[in-house]
């Protein structure tokens, strides 16, 4: 790979980029041959042509903090890790979107809806985690949503 991208063999490295947060030893993770450390787009479109090139199954992997294992890396595979994409590129008030990179994590999704206008649903783990939050107007003290 020649763009900044790190591409990361080191066992014990790769050892920590097994599996997400799911229940240990509840689903199976394989080992992967090697990680990358992605930024950009440009470097995950790099990384899957790396890993077509040799036949290599991919695992993409945001911050980890998954529950249901849906991170866990296949013997053999390449985690194109996703952690370091935390561009927050729109919060639409009016549309009740936001345009987010993979690896922005709700609270930092939450801050900048506040600035917007407004809130987010957060999932079971509101604080860190990386997955999606619903985004809506603010909703007065002692209202029903």
């Amino acid at each position: 790979m020649s763009t900044t991208a790190t591409l990361i063999t080191d066992p014990d490295v790769l050892a920590s980029y097994r599996h997400d947060q799911a229940a240990p030893g509840m689903l199976p993770a394989g080992t992967p041959a090697a990680l990358a450390r992605t930024r950009t787009t440009a470097e995950v479109a790099e990384a899957v042509r790396y890993a077509a090139d040799r036949d290599m199954p991919i695992v993409p992997r945001g911050a980890g903090s998954g529950l249901s294992g849906g991170a866990n890396a296949i013997d053999g595979c390449l985690v194109i890790s996703l952690e370091q994409m935390t561009r927050i590129v729109d919060v639409d008030a009016a549309a009740l979107t936001a345009t987010v990179e993979a690896g922005v994590v709700n609270s930092a999704l939450r801050e900048a809806a506040a600035g917007r206008g407004c809130s987010t649903r957060p999932t079971r783990r509101a604080t860190s985690s990386p997955r999606s939050a619903a985004t809506s107007p603010r909703t007065p003290a002692g209202s029903a949503v």
